[in-house]
């Protein structure tokens, strides 16, 4: 199959997806705004947190929430709130990437989200009278009340067994009106947060390429720049870098979109050969019409 190839390629392969990533670029600009469109569509979800009166860090109470106006996320909490639902009970990081941080008097920090939308367990120390090692740091782990005392069966087995009889009958309500709603909602939620990345990762190719700022970061994530790094495996000028035949030349920004003809008949171009993994066509062109 066609570019399922990632360490070892021969030229044919090489130009074929070449060619292919770069007519791609073309439509760069439509798939952003198409995420654009769809990023407004869904909508955004933010918890508001109670903050503490001394550090003004956010604690674990929730206050509120903030939804899109005419959002597809707004129409699924008017729903989730109609049949008796809190959104605030959905979950405690239902955007874990919105965090700001500020900076006060030039020490204290910050953050909109509590634990910094983080819940991760403690390493605990052998000094504690209760050892909290591998707890977690919200309060809502059963650790906090019953520490590291371990539950007897029978009590287990009794409390499923009284829960089951209290919940049996209502199992539907329960998946239709809290459970799928708030499926829907989280993955919504998580949808947004991929496009965004999506979106991020257009936008560092749609950037400015330029050779003589290869070590700039921004330049190293552009489509070009990893085009060019293969492109200098597989060709290079006969009378190399200030006439030196052995170092390899850099191929020019015209160079990167130039044709496969272009390139093959070009008379200063001829392959490199030290890496074993870049290799030339089958000899004679055997398959002259596929890629593979």
């Amino acid at each position: 199959m066609s570019f399922r190839w990632l360490a070892m390629t021969r030229r044919g392969s090489w130009m074929s997806f070449r060619k292919f990533i770069l007519e791609e670029k073309r439509d760069l600009d439509s798939r952003i705004l198409t995420i654009d469109a769809e990023l407004d569509h869904i909508g955004t979800l933010f918890v508001e947190y109670e903050k503490t009166t001394d550090t003004k860090k956010p604690n674990q109470k929730r206050k509120r929430f903030y939804v899109t106006r005419n959002s597809t996320l707004e129409k699924l909490l008017k729903v989730y709130i109609s049949v008796g639902g809190n959104p605030l009970n959905i979950s405690m990081f239902i955007t874990p990437k919105d965090i700001e941080v500020i900076e006060n008097d030039g020490n204290t920090y910050y953050e909109n989200t509590t634990m910094g939308g983080v819940v991760a367990p403690l390493s605990g120390s052998p000094s504690e009278e209760t050892y909290t090692g591998g707890w977690l740091n919200w309060n809502k782990d059963p650790k906090w009340h019953i520490g590291n005392a371990e539950i007897p069966m029978s009590k287990q087995l009794w409390a499923i067994k009284t829960i089951k009889k209290s919940r049996a009958w209502t199992e539907k309500e329960i998946r239709t009106k809290r459970n799928k709603i708030e499926e829907k909602i989280i993955k919504l939620c998580d949808l947004y947060e991929q496009l965004e990345n999506e979106r991020e990762l257009l936008e560092q190719k749609t950037r400015s390429f330029s050779l003589e700022a290869r070590t700039e970061f921004s330049i190293q994530q552009t489509l070009e720049y990893p085009v060019h790094l293969v492109d200098v495996i597989y060709w290079k000028q006969t009378d190399g870098v200030n006439g030196d035949p052995d170092e390899p030349r850099l191929l020019k920004k015209d160079d990167i979109y130039q044709t496969r003809e272009d390139l093959s008949s070009s008379k200063d171009i001829q392959t490199r050969t030290h890496h074993m993994n870049f290799w030339e066509d089958t000899y004679g062109e055997e398959y002259p019409i596929t890629d593979l």
